[in-house]
């Protein structure tokens, strides 16, 4: 089955028109048509929107994606800078691949930076552990000091406003959101 066929599939089985769909992701309803059709092609952006509007992985879209069991991801390839400004690099880890209700990222971070609204989701927990370095955490108002191999789980109604390497070097934070299916 082609991804349009699934997207389609997907949206029929959920009883969501394309209006509704259009409204959930921002695309408009008739670009929605030409991609269920094979008619246009998404970019990554759009596909995510798509996912996350039927409330499922990107990776169920693909051939074969939601039967895998396992997904291999090489060091550095899903590396992307956040925000110049900010001096943090953020690894996506093998989320996305999977109909799994999961994302895990590392976060490299120089000393100083910090992180805020990459840390929340509106829908799910949150598991965070320092793997490197030292960092600040700001919970719910309350402030957190984390040396390496400290770890913390936030549940949905709890809020991370930010965390911050206050370290003298590089810190790195594997975090991870639990959406809720």
């Amino acid at each position: 089955m082609k991804m349009g066929q699934r997207i389609n599939d997907l949206r029929l089985r959920q009883k969501v028109t394309l209006k509704e769909l259009s409204k959930k992701t921002g695309l408009t309803t008739s670009f929605l048509s030409q991609v269920e059709r094979a008619l246009a092609s998404p970019s990554v952006s759009s596909l995510e929107k798509i996912a996350n509007a039927l409330n499922t992985r990107t990776g169920y879209f693909f051939n074969g994606g939601e039967n895998k069991k396992l997904f291999f991801v090489r060091k550095g390839i899903n590396r992307r800078a956040l925000h110049k400004d900010k001096k943090v690099v953020c690894d996506t880890l093998a989320s996305g691949f999977l109909n799994v209700n999961v994302q895990p990222h590392v976060f490299n971070m120089v000393p100083g930076s910090e992180l805020a609204a990459e840390l929340t989701h509106p829908d799910g927990d949150k598991f965070g552990m320092v793997l490197k370095g030292r960092m600040e955490f700001l919970c719910d108002q309350e402030k957190l000091i984390f040396e390496e191999g400290d770890s913390i789980y936030c549940t949905c109604a709890q809020r991370i406003q930010k965390a911050k390497n206050i370290g003298d070097g590089e810190s790195k934070l594997l975090w991870i959101f639990f959406r809720y299916p």
